[in-house]
Formats: structure tokens, C-alpha cells, sequence
């Protein structure tokens, strides 16, 4: 079991820490003056999916060409920009940084654009059939920046949406790829920090996540294909949720198998209880992208008190690899 200790932070750090764990903004690639224009940018409630606050940057009030995936007409100014999602109707994980570039769902018409600092908006996503009828959120940027993972829900005239997992590459508009499909809903893709594996996980009815889903795990090949897929956690009665990377490769996540919501890691081989204590280190994942716990540039790991109103946070150091 890992050595716990309280953590306080100054006011300063703590915010940029509270900022990547509810998140997962990757701020350490951006100086400290671009994370503050970024943070004024996009405010952090609708990268949780729960208000309809809109996307200002910079280039608000240029005009141009709108950016086209399959020669339709986008977002032509980000000043009319909503980054929010309509996918599960509570929405989350709107947007993801990579590289100097933000990508988000916008609200209007649910397609996915990117946007560079000072430029205008391209649109990644061809228009859907009917309208805002592809929605996606949970949105993760690959290391490389050529891909962007997420969850894809997909509307009928009539019937029930369908969700899968896609891959939807970052530099050709409108190439898309399904990386996992078949359940009724999906959530939580994220790429190992080599690039070699991705996780997500995914539930069907009559459950909700919190009532139990599947942990998966499977090789990443470069083309936005995988292979190996296999579960390594979860059942029809055991809850997983917040799944993350460490930086040195393990995957940690959060399952209620002992009866309460308690950190758990996967080494690549064995799954076993991280942190074990008689209070839950998460609260039930009504929208997409939130996380109670994130790791620091030193490899240590801070977790958020439960409740999430709480400012008690814990330090935990993290066993290093040989």
C-alpha cells in the first residue's frame, strides 16, 4: 500500500493543479502565460459538459473561409464558438490540447474542429446526416498529435443512438476510424504514454457505469487500428471509472470491487488495490472527463478528497520501475 501524506499547495499551484485534475488539460506543454490565456480561453465548466459558456480567444472577430471536411461549410469564427457536447445529454470532456492546438466539440452543430492560437477553426468532422446527429466527447489527444480518441454517438431519425470509440486523425478532415463498438455505451480512451496502448471503458443496459462496466485494454497501431484487445477489470457488478496512465506505463483507475470507490492499479500483468481506505476516492461519473486524482511532473500522484467540494488533497509516491 502506498505511504500517504497530507498535501497543502499554495493558492497559486493549487489551481493549476485543480485545473488538470478536473481536466486533463495537458498544461505542462504550454509556458505559464499561454496556460493563462488557455484557462481564460475556455472556462473549465464546459469542459465538464455543464454550461454553454462560449470559446474566446484571440483571433475573436477575424473572418475567413470557413475551414470543410467533406466540402460543407463550418465554424467560420470562433467567436460564435460553444465548445460543449451533447453526447449522453450531460456532455464532458469537450476539448483536449495538444501541441499548441485546442480541439473541441462545438455546440451548434456537435462536429469537432481545431484551432491554433490566432487561427481560425477547421473543422475535423464531416457534417452528420441529420441535424447535430454525430455528437463526440471525451476528447484525448494523441502524443504525436495525429489523432484525436474519443466517443462517438451517433443518431437516427428513430431508434436508439449508437456509441462506439473512434479515432479521428488530426491532419486529413473527415478520416475517421472505429476503434470499438458493439456496447451501448463507451467511455474514458486514453493512450499510454509510449503510444502503444489505449484503454477506455464501456457498460450496457440495463447498467450505468457506476453500477458496473469493463476496463479494456489493446495495442494502438499507428494507423488508428487495434489489435490484442483484452479486459483487464470490471464486471456487470463491479464499477470502474477514471481510468489514467501513469508516466512510467501503469494504469491506474478507480474501482468499487472492495465496496467503496478506491485507487486500484494494473502493472501490465496484475491488478491490485493502490490505495485502500473506507471512503471513496470518486463520485459517480454523470459526465465524461472528470478525474478526483492526477499526476505531478515528479511522478507522484495527488488524489482529491471525497467529497469533491473538499480542499483536502493527499500526496502519494509512486513505486518506481526497475
Amino acid at each position: 500500500m502506498a505511504a500517504a501524506r497530507p498535501f497543502e499547495a499554495p493558492r497559486d499551484v493549487l489551481r493549476i493543479v485543480l485545473g488538470y485534475l478536473l481536466n486533463r488539460t495537458l498544461l505542462s506543454q504550454f509556458p505559464q502565460g499561454r496556460v493563462q490565456r488557455i484557462l481564460r480561453r475556455v472556462e473549465r465548466g464546459s469542459g465538464r459538459g455543464d454550461t454553454s459558456s462560449d470559446f474566446h480567444s484571440s483571433a475573436a472577430g477575424l473572418e475567413g473561409p470557413a475551414s470543410k471536411a467533406n466540402d460543407e461549410p463550418g465554424l467560420a469564427r470562433l467567436d460564435s464558438a460553444n465548445a460543449r457536447t451533447g453526447v449522453h445529454e450531460y456532455g464532458g470532456g469537450v476539448y483536449a490540447v495538444g501541441a499548441g492546438t485546442i480541439y473541441f466539440s462545438n455546440w451548434e452543430d456537435q462536429r469537432i474542429y481545431r484551432v491554433a492560437e490566432n487561427g481560425l477553426p477547421q473543422a475535423l468532422t464531416d457534417p452528420p446526416k441529420i441535424a447535430r446527429g454525430d455528437r463526440y466527447a471525451d476528447l484525448t489527444i494523441s502524443g504525436d498529435s495525429l489523432w484525436v480518441y474519443c466517443v462517438r454517438e451517433h443518431h437516427h431519425t428513430q431508434g436508439e443512438p449508437i456509441n462506439d470509440l473512434v479515432a479521428i486523425s488530426a491532419i486529413e478532415p473527415g478520416l475517421i476510424r472505429i476503434l470499438a463498438s458493439g456496447h451501448d455505451f463507451y467511455s474514458s480512451p486514453r493512450l499510454s504514454p509510449d503510444g502503444k496502448k489505449i484503454c477506455w471503458l464501456s457498460w450496457d443496459h440495463p447498467n450505468m457505469p457506476w453500477d458496473g462496466c469493463a476496463l479494456w485494454v489493446a495495442e494502438f497501431n499507428g494507423d488508428g487500428s487495434l489489435s490484442n484487445e483484452r479486459r483487464i477489470a470490471g464486471s456487470k457488478t463491479e464499477s470502474i471509472t477514471q481510468p489514467e496512465w501513469s508516466p512510467v506505463g501503469d494504469l491506474f483507475f478507480v474501482s468499487d470491487i472492495s465496496g467503496w470507490w478506491n485507487l486500484t492499479v494494473w502493472d501490465g500483468h496484475s491488478t491490485r488495490a493502490f490505495l485502500e481506505e473506507e471512503l471513496d476516492h470518486a463520485e459517480a461519473p454523470w459526465q465524461f472527463g472528470s478525474s478526483t486524482y492526477g499526476f505531478l511532473n515528479d511522478g507522484s500522484l495527488v488524489l482529491g478528497a471525497a467529497p469533491a467540494t473538499s480542499v483536502s488533497y493527499t500526496h502519494l509516491t509512486l513505486p518506481t520501475k526497475a
